[in-house]
């Protein structure tokens, strides 16, 4: 399966039409009675500010694009307190289904729990996605 090309970026396109426009003109024509140096930088100035900006605009997208990724391979779980989330790995540790580390669940912090409960969830939808949120 192909993607459908890219359009490109107007920050991208106009920078590529500004640069094939100075590479083209003579020197005469930069110049017309103006400082080189002085061109140069303002040239120089202007080509930074637009990859500046059209290297934010790639990375709004790919954000965009990231997000919408873990949307989709990130299936929801219902939040739980810590209290039944140690309650559920209580009964989790005695499925053989699913092995845990020998660390006592005693001596996990809240978030250690609620994290490992969380991951736990998951692994259980990704194998039976019909569970959803069911606790």
């Amino acid at each position: 399966m192909t993607s459908p090309p890219k359009k490109p970026d107007i920050q991208d396109t106009l920078l590529d039409a500004h640069f094939a426009e100075l590479t083209e003109m003579t020197d005469e024509e930069i110049l017309d009675g103006e400082d080189p140096e002085k061109i140069r930088a303002e040239g120089l100035q202007l080509l930074q500010k637009a990859r500046v900006e059209a290297g934010r605009r790639r990375l709004a997208k790919a954000k965009v694009s990231l997000e919408a990724a873990k949307a989709v391979s990130m299936p929801a779980v219902a939040d739980a307190t810590p209290m039944e989330a140690l309650r559920y790995l209580e009964q989790a540790a005695n499925n053989p289904l699913f092995t845990m580390a020998a660390r006592s669940l005693s001596e996990m912090s809240d978030e250690d729990i609620l994290r490992r409960y969380r991951q736990l969830r998951r692994l259980e939808q990704e194998a039976d996605p019909s569970k959803g949120d069911e606790q």
